[in-house]
């Protein structure tokens, strides 16, 4: 009998603990076999915590996954707001300036750099709008939104 692979899941190994407890049970050896079967128990055990635990951060990354798709929304409005001022605001200030990377530069950020790049836009609107602009009233929620 060969042993399984440590790369196999824990699952895996109950069944290869659990075949070998009733093999052991069958040739007479029941202090082995009981081992055997207290091993299989015993991963089972800790597989399954460690698989529950697993889940218990699936509504965390949704939360986090649906504030992303709120911030993009927002920033895409923003981005509507500014090219509506006029037929040519998309090549000039504060479109350029506000997004000088593009709106995809902000709204398909990698994960690792979507907070920095979004408190980057932020501070652009900060900086670049003018105080009464109507733009700013679609992207207020962005700063209250920035909690990834």
């Amino acid at each position: 009998m060969q042993l399984p692979p440590p790369s196999l899941s824990f699952m895996r190994f109950v069944r290869f603990a659990s075949y070998v407890a009733a093999r052991l049970k069958r040739a007479k050896e029941h202090a082995w076999a009981a081992e055997a079967g207290k091993a299989a128990d015993d991963v089972k055990a800790v597989g399954r915590a460690v698989e529950d635990r697993g889940l218990e951060v699936i509504p965390a990354l949704a939360d986090r996954d649906g504030i992303d798709d709120d911030l993009d929304d927002l920033a895409d409005g923003v981005r509507r707001a500014l090219a509506s001022t006029s037929n040519t605001a998309h090549p000039e200030a504060p479109y350029t300036q506000i997004l000088p990377n593009g709106i995809a530069w902000v709204t398909e950020a990698p994960l690792d750099e979507e907070e920095a790049r979004y408190g980057d836009f932020a501070a652009r609107l900060d900086d670049y709008l003018e105080p009464a602009d109507p733009t700013r009233a679609v992207a207020g929620p962005v700063r209250e939104n920035l909690t990834l």
